[in-house]
């Protein structure tokens, strides 16, 4: 194999590498997307009103600090080749 040969089969395997990780995205994020109200919905029957209701100071209650956090978290900068 020539080194024209190599070099475009490794272009061609991070290209193929980066549309994977875009679908996967796209599909966790539509998942996401369908789950999150049946998530905050059911919080509140599950989870101990301790974290379900608002709090004093801010008026949010802590499960909701969590779900902006996690959040925070998932919204990160895409990276595009």
């Amino acid at each position: 194999m020539t080194v024209d040969t190599l070099g475009f089969l490794l272009l061609s395997e991070i290209m193929l590498n980066c549309c994977l990780v875009e679908k996967v995205s796209e599909a966790t994020t539509a998942l996401g997307r369908k789950v999150a109200p049946h998530i905050r919905r059911h919080s509140t029957k599950l989870l101990p009103t301790s974290l379900t209701q608002p709090t004093d100071t801010g008026g949010c209650s802590k499960f909701d600090d969590a779900c902006d956090i996690a959040a925070s978290g998932l919204k990160g900068p895409m990276l595009h080749i």
